[in-house]
């Protein structure tokens, strides 16, 4: 246990602020809850209970003044991401918030900016990179391409029908209220068209984790966008990392489990990763090694320890915030002089046509995403 405790602030207290988030911070010794901000007073009231937190805001900006506070959680709808994660930043507060970063590339800079001014942690939350059976595939991917056992790495295929995500993770606090929520700050890029905009959130909300998720996994994390499809909602991009082809296929399902793979493709054999549902807490990445090599061919499965990929992003985040370990999904922490100590971002917008034949193109959706950082 640390002899200063972080002081977090939480701003929203939804479902999500909730079960995945504010959960795992006020179990952690290393930190306190010391306020959150919420419009809805009896919803506020009832989680800062049910929390332990002893302050309540009804306005964020309040939260924000509070000099207990050193760090905030915001958990929102992400078209608020950048309204919200600005004043934030401008604050001097360090910030985590959900995936994706923001919605409009502009936006995702201007924050980035924002933290190397003001020597900030700030941190997107791509919970996948800390899931321990995804820390022990990035390990045994990056010693079979070192040692060249498998032979040289060909192709990583990646697949997200996703299915039922919450695994009865539970039900948040909820009363009855009078007072809404706040309402949603949609932030589009000027190219996406209102009939384009329900797809376009689709696109960004999902696919984000399975492109930082692949990023994270390949050696030297680098990928080049090929071309892609989007018709309704079934997705495939390709890409290209050196000598390697990439391609990520994705449609909803109504699967009973969670359906998530990543397979890492040698000459003489290959790693699976087959992610958990995101709400599973009792469940962690699967990981198989295949060899093909002669005279007996074998698969195996490694196993991790179980813990929840949120918890430890929670943990994670304290952790940083207090002088510990780089974050794994951060982009950017700052010093009091604006040194900006992180490894460079990459971003991109991705053009995606709409085909109804190989020839003829009717449309298209640009999407873009900070999907990932450089380690």
């Amino acid at each position: 246990m640390a002899d200063h405790k972080a002081g977090i602030g939480f701003l929203g207290t939804g479902f999500m602020g909730q079960l995945a988030h504010l959960y795992n911070y006020a179990d952690n010794p290393d930190c306190q809850v010391v306020a959150l901000a919420e419009i809805r007073p009896k919803l506020a009231q009832a989680v800062a209970q049910r929390y332990g937190v002893q302050k309540v805001y009804a306005d964020h900006r309040d939260l924000l003044a509070d000099p207990q506070v050193e760090a905030v959680v915001c958990s929102q709808p992400f078209h608020n991401n950048y309204p919200l994660g600005k004043q934030v930043l401008a604050a001097g507060k360090s910030l985590i918030t959900e995936k994706p970063m923001v919605t409009r590339l502009d936006d995702g800079q201007a924050l980035v900016d924002l933290a190397r001014q003001k020597g900030v942690i700030y941190a997107v939350g791509f919970m996948k990179r800390y899931d321990p059976g995804v820390q022990l595939a990035r390990q045994k991917i990056r010693e079979l391409v070192q040692s060249g056992e498998l032979g040289g790495l060909r192709l990583v295929d990646a697949c997200c029908y996703t299915g039922d995500w919450l695994q009865n993770i539970g039900r948040p606090i909820s009363v009855e209220e009078e007072t809404k929520a706040p309402p949603v700050m949609n932030r589009y890029p000027d190219h996406v068209s209102p009939q384009r905009r329900d797809a376009y959130d689709y696109l960004i909300n999902v696919f984000a984790h399975n492109v930082n998720l692949i990023r994270y996994l390949l050696p030297g994390g680098q990928m080049t966008l090929a071309n892609g499809l989007f018709y309704g909602q079934a997705l495939s991009l390709n890409f290209t990392s050196d000598d390697v082809v990439i391609n990520l296929r994705g449609s909803p399902a109504p699967y009973h489990d969670w359906k998530e793979e990543t397979r890492f493709v040698f000459d003489k054999g290959h790693v699976t990763v087959r992610t958990p549902a995101p709400m599973n807490r009792q469940a962690v990445a699967r990981v198989t090694i295949y060899h093909a090599t002669r005279p007996v061919r074998e698969e195996r499965e490694l196993f991790a320890e179980i813990d929840w990929g949120f918890r430890r992003q929670a943990r994670g985040f304290v952790a940083a915030l207090l002088g510990g370990a780089q974050l794994r999904g951060h982009f950017g922490r700052c010093d009091a002089q604006g040194n900006f100590r992180v490894n460079k971002m990459r971003s991109k917008e991705i053009v995606i046509q709409k085909r109804i034949s190989p020839t003829r193109s009717v449309g298209d959706i640009r999407f873009w995403s900070l999907f990932s950082i450089d380690y």
